[in-house]
């Protein structure tokens, strides 16, 4: 009998008994060669309809598990080792969305450690990761094209972030495999399971990571995004921050500006006439990596103790602060692990049923200061 609570509840009976045959091929207790029994002994040991049953051995067909010949009956493919392992995993990519220019450069490489992160899973278990630029579209006509595409190339679905709202409710309703890495938990969907990380715990460290030099004043110094979702998620992630901050009798204050990807003069002398017309911060917090080198370089320059009255720190997700600026202590977002475990998950649910859950994993704090 079919275990229900081990598959979505948005997948047909059908696709439980793929699952379950494709597993016995998976773990050797159906092997090359081997023929199945007849479809109606067959929906009788499942305990199901015999055209579920049909249908699901169609599916297996077109799968390229089973050849059913005539007359003969089933049997499982000779080269269904190689069958097996390979897992096709699509990841649609919204050109326009990921220009650096557009999202700001921090994160397009967050987004880009993903992407590295899924590479390295399926080079890792030997499968096929493809990404595609599509549009960003509500278009039934695009979206069917889309849907094609994915259908014919691929056998799950890894999203990043929250784009493709439309064609993430079309794969839903394909009953396509699907996750969602969002560390924008902003937009978090309830149907399609996500990974993310635990900002609550990741802020708490870095509050007291922060608490270690004994500031009494911190300050955000950062950089405007036109970008909605990721304005949004910035701030977001600020006042948790904060919150965490106040709770620990420590004044916080905001400092936005312009948006820009690269260490401009515009950039320094704006910073400069903050970072020294004023009473100073004991510390200040700069999330996007060309305010932190600004900062780095207006007070060493200033000579305003970087490091001894003035500490700086950041968040972001790693690879651009932890290479470009060992001095600077930060929030590691772990987005190459996100992409990692996304691949993971859709691998193992793709070979063996696993049912797909959300996840949360910890940050981590770099301090290259020390």
């Amino acid at each position: 009998m079919i275990n229900m609570t081990e598959y979505p509840k948005y997948e047909t009976i059908p696709e439980k008994i793929f699952r379950l045959i494709v597993a016995k091929i998976q773990s050797g207790e159906l092997c090359a060669g081997d023929r199945l029994p007849g479809d109606r002994q067959l929906a009788g040991e499942y305990e199901v309809g015999r055209s579920s049953m049909i249908a699901a051995l169609q599916l297996l067909q077109q799968k390229g598990y089973i050849d059913r010949i005539p007359m003969r009956g089933s049997f499982v493919r000779t080269n269904v080792e190689k069958i097996t392992g390979e897992v096709r995993i699509f990841v649609p990519l919204p050109e326009a969305v990921m220009l650096p220019e557009l999202i700001g450069f921090a994160n397009f490489i967050a987004e880009n450690e993903m992407q590295q992160g899924m590479v390295a899973e399926a080079n890792l278990r030997n499968f096929s990761t493809t990404f595609r630029h599509m549009e960003d579209s509500s278009d039934p006509l695009v979206l069917r094209r889309q849907l094609e595409i994915i259908s014919e190339s691929a056998d799950a679905v890894a999203f990043i972030g929250p784009q493709f709202i439309h064609l993430r409710e079309q794969i839903m309703q394909q009953r396509i495999p699907a996750v969602i890495v969002e560390p924008n938990q902003i937009f978090h969907s309830e149907e399609i399971p996500s990974i993310s990380y635990n900002r609550e715990t990741a802020f708490a460290m870095l509050t007291e990571r922060v608490r270690q030099d004994t500031p009494h004043t911190f300050e955000f110094i950062y950089l405007d995004n036109p970008t909605i979702s990721a304005r949004l998620d910035l701030e977001y992630r600020m006042k948790i921050f904060e919150k965490h901050l106040i709770a620990r009798n420590i004044e916080v204050k905001y400092h936005v500006l312009p948006n820009v990807d690269r260490v401009s003069p515009e950039l320094v002398s704006g910073l400069e006439e903050i970072l020294t017309g004023r009473v100073l911060p004991d510390a200040v917090c700069c999330p996007h990596f060309p305010v932190v080198m600004a900062v780095q370089e207006i007070a060493l320059r200033k000579n305003l103790g970087l490091g001894e009255k003035f500490r700086v720190f950041g968040f972001t997700g790693g690879g651009i602060f932890s290479l470009a600026y060992p001095s600077v202590p930060y929030l590691r977002v772990p987005c190459f692990e996100l992409g990692r475990i996304a691949s993971e998950m859709l691998c193992e649910h793709v070979v063996s049923g696993k049912k797909l859950q959300s996840r949360v994993i910890n940050g981590t704090i770099y301090d290259g200061g020390k």
